[in-house]
C-alpha cells in the first residue's frame, strides 16, 4: 500500500491518507471530503462549506471570547458529585456530633445510676 494523498472530512477536518489497495487502486473514505485542509488559526466549531468551496469556522478572537480565561464550564456530573460531596461532609458531621452526644448521655445516665 502506498500513500497518494490525504484528504479531509467536511464535517470536523478529520485528515484521511488516501492509499493504494493491492490493485494500484486509490481508495478513498466513504465520507464527503475535500482536498482542502483546514487553514492555520480556524478554531472548532468548522466545517467545509460546499457551495463556497472552503473552510467556514471560528476566528481566534471569537473563540477566546467564547472561552474566557478562568471561566469553568461544569459538567452536570461534576455538579452532581460536588453537591453529593458536599451532603456527605454535612451528614458525616452530623453524624460525629450525634456519636458525642450519645457518649455524653451514656456517661450521664452511668453517673446517675451509680449515684442511687
Amino acid at each position: 500500500m502506498k500513500v497518494v494523498k490525504v484528504v479531509y472530512n467536511v464535517s470536523n477536518g478529520q485528515p484521511f491518507l488516501v492509499m493504494t489497495n493491492s490493485e494500484g487502486e486509490s481508495v478513498y473514505p466513504d465520507f464527503e471530503y475535500t482536498e482542502i485542509p483546514v487553514p492555520d488559526g480556524l478554531y472548532q466549531p468548522f466545517y467545509f462549506d460546499v457551495s463556497q468551496n472552503k473552510w467556514v469556522g471560528t476566528s481566534k478572537e471569537d473563540f477566546e471570547k467564547q472561552h474566557q480565561p478562568g471561566e469553568e464550564v461544569v459538567d452536570i456530573k461534576d455538579q452532581m458529585i460536588m453537591e453529593l460531596t458536599t451532603q456527605l461532609a454535612e451528614t458525616k458531621s452530623k453524624v460525629e456530633s450525634m456519636e458525642t452526644a450519645f457518649v455524653d448521655l451514656t456517661e450521664q445516665v452511668a453517673s446517675i445510676q451509680g449515684g442511687k
